[in-house]
């Protein structure tokens, strides 16, 4: 079976707004890092007009492509899924232009994983410019996984009108799901993932 993955808040996870505004602040761009909860919770209410548009950037810059992490439990879910027979990939709306650093990265924090359905670049709903890139709903059709995994409710009901079983990312890396709890109109189209990989078993 094939499995498809979306790669930011779904298998990698950082805090970005934290990185960024750390390596402004180390670098005497800005005089604070703002570290309350509402920047915890990625509002970007109250920061600074050039670490707004920092963070909104962020990986367009190969140096942040760099600053997330593999979830616990992610790579214990692709490493299980491919030694049974199935294959993965993953799908991302980082910028094209940051391609070869994502491929890097890719190896370098998933080196037992094949990812035999490779990596795929679309375009997201949040603008970024890259009008010759398929969207996620095109590229989901085209590639017809049986299992989809992202932490953006709208992408995760996408999949789903397309028949495919999909899974909602909600844990600690993803504050803006948390309200997703026992909507049963919604969980009747989307399951939602509570704490990522931990027994994939259960997920066949």
């Amino acid at each position: 079976m094939k499995f498809i993955f979306d790669l930011d808040d779904t298998l990698v996870a950082g805090d970005v707004i934290e990185s960024v505004a750390t390596k402004m602040y180390t670098e005497g761009k800005i005089d604070r890092i703002y570290t309350n909860d509402d920047v915890k919770a990625y509002d970007l209410t109250g920061l600074p007009d050039n670490l707004k548009e920092r963070v909104k950037e962020k990986f367009a810059d190969p140096e942040m492509v760099w600053i997330k992490k593999p979830i616990p439990g992610a790579t214990y879910l692709l490493h299980y899924l491919e030694a049974v027979g199935h294959v993965t990939g993953i799908v991302t709306a980082r910028p094209v232009s940051v391609d070869k650093e994502t491929q890097k990265f890719i190896k370098a924090r998933f080196s037992e994983i094949n990812f035999a359905l490779g990596l795929t670049f679309v375009n997201s709903q949040n603008c970024i410019d890259m009008k010759n890139v398929p969207s996620k709903y095109e590229t989901l059709k085209q590639l017809a996984p049986d299992f989809y995994f992202d932490d953006n409710i709208q992408y995760c009901l996408q999949a789903a009108s397309q028949g495919i079983k999909t899974y909602l990312v909600s844990n600690k890396f993803t504050p803006w799901n948390h309200a997703v709890k026992n909507d049963e109109n919604f969980n009747s189209k989307v399951r939602v993932l509570r704490n990522v990989a931990f027994f994939p078993e259960t997920l066949l």
